[in-house]
């Protein structure tokens, strides 16, 4: 596919700055209690990505969950090809409690994510964005959580808050629930019910978190995350459902 002969940090920045810089009016705005189990990938609610390092062979649905593969590639600009589905232009969500039910697979030179987005029509970082849980393969026993969004002074770049949560070996590859609470003025991060880090904003940072959001869905790896051992894929990530409920 043609797409994938333009280098991926080109098409990425690319494909950011369309999804980020249109406005998603058009999607449906949730503003009462939803879920998906995913007996089903329903099309009118999940994008399938095809660009960049993502194909859309690499997502399904079997046994009622959303099935993310990474597979090792010849390529050198993408050297693990994975999937990725996200509700751009589909489906909004109001200030409330997201969550999803994963299991991850960290592997060396992996990337696996679990995150919102802003659909307030800002570009990124202005729209904000919200990482539940960024799994890297070179850091299996790390749960990175990220609060992004523009510096209140005007500077340019991201302003985040973060936490980067040391866990047990083996704990990202079994099931957890990760989830994230946000409000005008509080966004509370849990996992299986337990919070795990909590900000408000802190003077610094602008705080988008609490316009309509987008979910998104990926696994992926080879870049930034660090040169992969191929032969550990393929390797799948596993969603069994995702919820949002109005605060």
């Amino acid at each position: 596919m043609s797409l994938r002969r333009v280098p991926v940090v080109l098409l990425t920045a690319l494909c950011l700055l369309i999804l980020t810089a249109i406005p998603s009016a058009a999607a449906v705005k949730t503003t009462s209690a939803w879920r998906d189990d995913f007996n089903s990938l329903n099309r009118q609610t999940w994008n399938v990505a095809d660009y960049g390092c993502f194909a859309p062979g690499n997502v399904s649905v079997a046994n009622g969950q959303l099935r993310l593969r990474t597979v090792a590639t010849a390529s050198r600009t993408c050297p693990l090809l994975g999937g990725r589905v996200d509700t751009y232009f589909r489906r909004t969500f109001a200030p409330g409690t997201y969550a999803a039910r994963v299991k991850f697979t960290p592997r060396k030179g992996s990337g696996e994510a679990f995150y919102m987005t802003g659909a307030s029509g800002r570009a990124f970082p202005s729209n904000g964005e919200i990482d539940l849980a960024e799994i890297l393969g070179r850091q299996p026993t790390v749960h990175h959580l990220r609060l992004h969004s523009a510096y209140l002074s005007g500077k340019t770049g991201r302003c985040t808050q973060k936490a980067d949560r040391a866990v047990p070996a083996g704990f990202l590859s079994q099931w957890h629930t990760y989830s994230v609470t946000t409000s005008a003025n509080r966004a509370v991060f849990r996992v299986d019910g337990q919070v795990v880090a909590s900000y408000r904003p802190n003077g610094i940072c602008t705080w988008p978190f609490s316009d309509p959001m987008r979910a998104i869905f990926s696994a992926t790896g080879g870049a930034w995350q660090g040169p992969p051992d191929k032969s550990l894929f393929p390797a799948t990530t596993f969603v069994d459902w995702f919820s949002y409920r109005p605060i």
